[in-house]
């Protein structure tokens, strides 16, 4: 016996004046177990229907296309009779617009302050900026001219139906019914949170539109047509 052999006992002996300890298990140790378990798959998105998906698509197309030739929303208040410095749309933060009227060229005159309660009110002023537009995300209107411009908000009624004007592409009040048309959908508000900017508040069914500033989130059912 070598001097290393006596600290090595038989794999079937046990050493009763080492305490009584049992033997190893047959054919050595055990296998070392893992340190950790391996990280779970992440969690999927909720999902939005394919008008859902369409419909967000084609908001954020028609913000960015009206962004790069007018200035998203835009209306200008310049004429012959007016100098190029003329601010024109001067309103403060708050208050509440009725732009009914509004299209790709707009004068003052068919701007109307109204109180936030009416609903044909449905357009809030929340930020105002000097020369280019500067408004918190995409989903603010603008009005603009004489080298200023105001950010609005959507101010929406729950329960109420809106669908996007044909050419200022704010939301105009409508009929709680399908558009005729694909391209028209109607949008019914279904959650308003003032004070909250979290799109989370929405079902993965529906028209998010949140603003950061001042905070507001809408949660919008999309009226899908059965045919």
């Amino acid at each position: 016996m070598t001097g290393n052999d006596h600290n090595i006992a038989p794999a079937n002996h046990q050493d009763s004046s080492a305490g009584g300890y049992p033997p190893p298990p047959p054919g050595g140790y055990a296998p070392p177990v893992a340190p950790y378990a391996p990280p779970p798959p992440p969690p999927t998105a909720p999902k939005k229907s394919a008008l859902g998906k369409r419909i967000g698509a084609a908001l954020g197309a028609v913000v960015l296309v009206i962004a790069a030739k007018f200035g998203l929303h835009a209306v200008m208040n310049r004429h012959a009779d007016r100098s190029s410095s003329s601010s024109g749309f001067d309103y403060a933060v708050g208050t509440c617009l009725n732009l009914a009227k509004a299209g790709i060229m707009v004068k003052p005159s068919d701007v109307r302050v109204e109180p936030c309660s009416s609903p044909t009110a449905l357009s809030k002023v929340a930020k105002k900026y000097k020369g280019a537009k500067n408004c918190p995300n995409d989903n603010y209107g603008t009005l603009e001219g004489g080298g200023s411009g105001l950010c609005l908000e959507d101010n929406l009624t729950i329960g109420s139906c809106y669908h996007q004007a044909l050419i200022s592409h704010m939301f105009a009040s409508t009929a709680c019914k399908p558009g005729a048309l694909s391209s028209d959908p109607t949008f019914r508000v279904a959650v308003r949170s003032d004070g909250v900017n979290d799109p989370g508040l929405c079902g993965g069914d529906q028209q998010v539109v949140n603003f950061p500033e001042p905070p507001l989130t809408y949660c919008m059912d999309v009226l899908e047509s059965s045919g």
